[in-house]
């Protein structure tokens, strides 16, 4: 057996987070501190900031939930968007035309209005 392997906490795809508050589904997350690597604590992103992914559905604090982390996931948009449009995180995690300094955290890859599932390739 190998000295010192080093064992993913978890493979692409979704993982199990714990949220620090209330969050929505369809909506974009971040880490939060605290938590544990197999289960980490997210929290609704913030305006511009770096995502660990999309919620899979609505969940109470210190409730488990999934959240997917790869591949075109529905993200709820906070303005019209285009495909081909770099996409950041907005206020209350919803998906923005992306504007300097935000982080680009994915790409729409089909129109879609504002407050309805906009797919976004995430990067």
């Amino acid at each position: 057996m190998p000295k010192n392997t080093a064992v993913p906490y978890f493979q692409a795809g979704p993982f199990t987070g714990i949220p620090t508050a209330d969050v929505v589904g369809k909506r974009l997350v971040s880490y939060a501190p605290g938590g544990k690597g197999t289960a980490p604590n997210i929290v609704t992103a913030s305006a511009g900031k770096a995502v660990a992914g999309v919620a899979a559905h609505d969940s109470a604090a210190g409730v488990a939930v999934n959240v997917e982390s790869n591949g075109v996931i529905p993200v709820t948009a906070g303005e019209a968007l285009a495909a081909n449009d770099r996409v950041a995180a907005g206020a209350a995690g919803v998906a923005m035309k992306a504007v300097d300094p935000a982080v680009v955290i994915g790409i729409c890859t089909a129109d879609a209005a504002i407050n309805t599932d906009a797919p976004i390739r995430l990067s």
